[in-house]
């Protein structure tokens, strides 16, 4: 911008020095050349100054854009960060079914297993593999007693109905016996 302040200054004096030649009544020609090559020296530091302005205007566009995709990427970012951060909040929350387990105790778990090097999370998954064995005896255990209840109440009712049919034929055969007796208490 200094050339243009410059050449505003050299045609200002080019031009006073114009109008006191032309009332000193000197020939105009020089002074109009040396205006004329003012002029156009203006036009090329305009011109010149135009590209700066229009370089400028690109350099801060590309600028802007730059900027407006690292705004965006700090979005997509934040919105990143507060997904996550509730899926973390969302697994804190989560109540697993083990939690609503009614495990053996910790006392007898540790005199049945050994617990020593092992981090909260191997302990717990012990715990439950120990949980499922036991669960698996205890139901084997309650599958032959209900094998071993089932055959009870089979052969009960076998001999229940053996017992009422013997109870029918015992009353079949007192009541045929009744004439006997009658005849051997007269």
């Amino acid at each position: 911008m200094s050339d243009i302040e410059e050449i505003l200054e050299k045609l200002e004096s080019t031009a006073e020095q114009l109008y006191s030649d032309l009332e000193g009544g000197k020939t105009e020609s020089t002074a109009k050349i040396e205006l004329v090559s003012s002029l156009m020296n203006l036009q090329v530091a305009n011109y010149a100054a135009q590209e700066e302005i229009n370089k400028a205007k690109e350099d801060t566009n590309k600028e802007r854009q730059a900027l407006d995709l690292l705004q965006l990427d700090i979005q997509n970012i934040k919105y990143q960060h507060e997904h996550l951060r509730q899926s973390i909040e969302g697994c804190n929350r989560f109540k697993s079914t083990h939690e609503d387990l009614q495990l053996v105790d910790m006392g007898d778990f540790a005199s049945r297993h050994k617990t020593e090097g092992l981090d909260d999370h191997q302990i717990m998954i012990e715990r439950l593999k120990d949980e499922r064995d036991l669960r698996l005896q205890l139901f084997v255990t309650m599958t032959e007693l209900n094998r071993d209840k089932s055959k009870l109440v089979d052969e009960n009712n076998k001999r229940k109905n053996d017992l009422d049919k013997l109870d029918a034929s015992l009353s079949r055969f007192i009541a045929q016996a009744e004439p006997i007796r009658d005849i051997l208490e007269q």
